[in-house]
């Protein structure tokens, strides 16, 4: 094996849709990180942002909708096929949505070799109930 060359059949998890080729798994990478999606009809992986990494989604196959809020609220709903890819700047909230009755497969590229994510699910479920 190659500090040049990643094979994911020797590092994917058994099952899981969604992988990452960080410098965790591939020292030799830095400045950004690659995402393997796979999504089937209907699945949206839902929302999140990443505290110090702009991302860039490209479709593969089927068709997906990648959705951004930005820290004004402007919202984007923005529409994938095949060759088409969407950008979400750094700390913007996003999620993506396979909107097609097949499966998608999807690239993200990450611009840190060890990106950050932040579940927005996961901070409601962290703050306090109003008490009264």
């Amino acid at each position: 094996m190659s500090e040049f060359h990643f094979k994911r059949s020797n590092n994917t998890p058994k099952n899981e849709p969604f992988f990452r080729i960080s410098a965790v798994n591939f020292p030799s990478l830095k400045g950004m990180a690659i995402q393997d999606l796979d999504m089937a009809p209907g699945e949206r992986r839902t929302a999140h942002l990443h505290p110090n990494a702009a991302q860039m989604d490209y479709c593969l196959l089927g068709t997906g909708e990648v959705g951004i809020i930005g820290p004004n609220g402007d919202q984007h709903i923005i529409t994938l096929e095949p060759g088409d890819a969407a950008f979400v700047p750094q700390g913007y909230v996003h999620w993506v949505e396979n909107k097609s009755s097949e499966n998608a497969r999807f690239i993200l590229i990450a611009a840190h070799e060890k990106p950050e994510t932040i579940e927005i699910q996961s901070i409601f479920s962290l703050l306090p109930r109003d008490q009264k």
